[in-house]
């Protein structure tokens, strides 16, 4: 608007003096700015893979001119499948055809858990554009990130406490036909291959001198593709000896400092008190205490309950149904054989069952926790978990936090929980409950029939898996909402009006 500055006089006094009492005058601004063509933007493609830490990228384009700029905002909905680069984008008046792009990076998670799938979403910034630009609908690029990790599972070694002149060697299991490399630290002690079985076996060809190490493995194959490094497994060389209790029921407590104490056979019960211990049990029904420190609790054989107390705590159940108990620290429990309880707490654990039907109760903290084995009960508590089921039928429950829940095989039932989670089923017929929270549901082909029993539309989404939303048939079938691709049924949506199933409610 242009104003024109003068010094204007009039003859009618109603107009001019100081008793000038002229008439209100009306303005109407017109905006004479356009856009040409119609608001919109286009994202090319809206399908990407990506290996973990490898990278692909997709473009955003106006399809309008604007008047003034059109920012958008680059979102990640899941920064554990996919990281984006630049969060944001500014179009103008001039380069609003031009193509911007956008780089997607693949989230290495370290875990053999399975090609992961997110979304980007692209949004316009009301406050910093166009306002004809203001009201479009965010679009988004589905994400597949490629799990390239692989398979290694934790270190273990036999049970007798090693010294200089008795070494330990170290087993475990891996992808078949790989390489397993065993570190010190930073230092390569030795590698081993992995057999057509999945096993391999290592010890030291040279003495270790006393000392504490701390044994981490990493495993690779031949396409260059490899495992992040495993937890570590910590023990001490030492030429001193140490405790050995005596073969009946036995009750010690040991010292403030480091206790190394082997229980031997009987119904012990084993106080380490401070200091970094190391506890072993043997036969029958051992109870161990770590208390204070960083300590290592091995069961053996018999039912025995082992407890870490303060501390980052590794405690290895071994056969017999066990009780594993974290409290506070990062833990790591594993179960090993038999049908075992272990109990986190509110730090950060991990927690393998092996075999047996296990229980799994993680508290709070971000857990992983794996069933493997058995028909296990997983559940996850606060925090943002993850949680496989593995092989048989196990139930898998979030709880509270943004949790990832997977089944593996079987005919399990996922949980959600309160929050945002991503359910999926994998091998079998699945029940999946998603609970409050925008959950996704993740199908596709081969993996069985999965039902979901409280399917919320315009909140859950469907997640697919190497396959589109045009191959796609979905009917009503009774009360509930049949998804099938050709004859094979994927998903059954129960207490579901088809009409209101649609594209949007897919990804």
């Amino acid at each position: 608007m242009d104003i024109v500055t003068g010094d204007p006089t009039s003859t009618d006094v109603d107009y001019d003096g100081p008793d000038a009492n002229p008439d209100d005058i009306t303005l109407t601004v017109i905006d004479d700015d356009v856009v040409v063509g119609t608001p919109g933007f286009t994202l090319e493609p809206i399908v990407l893979e990506v290996s973990e830490s490898g990278t692909g990228s997709f473009t955003v384009v106006l399809t309008g001119q604007p008047s003034s700029n059109v920012v958008f905002q680059i979102a990640s909905q899941d920064t554990t499948v996919a990281t984006v680069d630049p969060a944001e984008l500014t179009f103008t008046a001039d380069n609003w055809n031009q193509p911007q792009t956008v780089t997607v990076t693949g989230t290495d998670d370290e875990l053999v858990d399975g090609d992961q799938f997110g979304e980007i979403i692209v949004s316009v910034v009301p406050e910093e554009s166009d306002d004809a630009f203001d009201d479009l609908i965010p679009q988004s690029v589905s994400v597949a990130t490629i799990d390239d990790d692989v398979l290694l599972s934790i270190p273990t070694f036999d049970p007798d406490l090693p010294t200089d002149a008795n070494p330990p060697t170290f087993t475990g299991t891996a992808d078949p036909g790989t390489t397993v490399e065993v570190l010190d630290g930073t230092t390569v002690l030795g590698t081993a291959a992995v057999d057509d079985t999945g096993t391999w076996s290592f010890t030291p060809e040279a003495p270790l001198p006393d000392g504490e190490y701390s044994i981490t493995l990493r495993a690779f194959d031949a396409d260059g593709n490899t495992s992040g490094l495993s937890d570590p497994l910590v023990f001490t060389i030492e030429d001193s000896p140490f405790i050995t209790l005596s073969p009946g029921d036995d009750d010690f407590t040991g010292t403030e400092g480091r206790d190394v104490v082997f229980a031997d056979a009987g119904n012990d019960i084993v106080r380490g008190l401070g200091g970094n211990d190391r506890l072993a049990g043997e036969e029958d029904e051992d109870r161990l205490l770590g208390g204070d420190g960083n300590d290592r609790l091995l069961g053996g054989d018999g039912e025995d309950t082992m407890i870490g107390g303060a501390g980052d705590d590794r405690i290895l159940g071994g056969s017999g149904s066990d009780r594993l108990v974290g409290n506070a620290g990062n833990e790591r429990l594993v179960g090993g054989i038999g049908n075992d309880d272990l109990i986190g707490g509110s730090n950060n654990d991990t927690m393998l069952g092996g075999g047996g039907s296990d229980i799994l109760l993680g508290a709070g903290g971000e857990d992983v926790m794996r069933g493997a084995a058995g028909d296990d009960t997983l559940n996850g508590g606060a925090g943002a978990d993850r949680l496989f089921g593995g092989v048989r039928d196990d139930r898998v429950n979030g709880q509270a936090g943004h949790d990832v829940l997977r089944g593996g095989d079987g005919r399990d039932i996922l949980r959600g929980g309160k929050g945002d989670d991503r359910l999926i089923g994998d091998l079998g017929d699945d029940l999946l409950v998603t609970g409050p929270g925008r959950d996704r549901i993740v199908i596709g082909a081969g993996q069985g029939l999965d039902q979901v029993t409280d399917f919320s539309d315009g909140q859950d989404l469907i997640v697919l898996n190497g396959i589109s939303f045009g191959q796609l048939s979905i009917e009503q079938s009774d009360s509930d909402v049949l998804i099938s691709l050709e004859n094979e049924r994927l998903l059954l949506l129960q207490n579901t009006n088809v009409a209101t199933i649609g594209a949007a409610d897919f990804v």
